[in-house]
């Protein structure tokens, strides 16, 4: 007779703990995006960019503290979303601040192609008359 091996519980799957993370972090950053304006000068969308940056910063350096503590992660799928809705600068400074997924530099290099991506847009935009570096500026100033 076979005797029955008692199964741990499976660990989350990487889709729940990405799920989690995300819906954390951007909620966060959504809720404080859209308190900044009614407290600061800040427009909503120069409110979005300040909040999901720190947050970026934040992510990592959470992410790295749990790393060193061998502790429940935030997935690289959450950093990488985090940098593509405007917080590469915010996580390119986190990881390079907290020394944190830069031993082997695809992900550096992976957040570092977002933001020059982001940079080159936002270039060609005022070269192209898209938007003039003055309605940049008046934006950004403006309450």
């Amino acid at each position: 007779m076979k005797q029955k091996h008692h199964q741990r519980p499976a660990p989350p799957s990487a889709v729940s703990s990405t799920v989690l993370s995300g819906f954390l972090v951007f909620g966060l950053s959504v809720m404080i995006a859209l308190l900044l304006p009614k407290y600061t000068a800040l427009t909503p969308l120069s409110g979005w960019l300040a909040t999901i940056n720190a947050m970026g910063l934040l992510v990592c350096g959470f992410d790295k503290r749990q790393a060193v503590n061998k502790r429940f992660r935030v997935p690289g799928k959450v950093i990488v979303a985090v940098a593509l809705t405007g917080g590469a600068l915010g996580v390119l400074l986190g990881l390079l601040a907290f020394r944190h997924k830069i031993k082997t530099g695809h992900f550096f290099i992976q957040i570092a192609a977002i933001l020059l991506v982001q940079a080159l847009a936002v270039y060609f935009a005022i070269y192209f008359k898209v938007v003039s570096m003055t309605q940049v500026v008046e934006w950004l100033m403006r309450r």
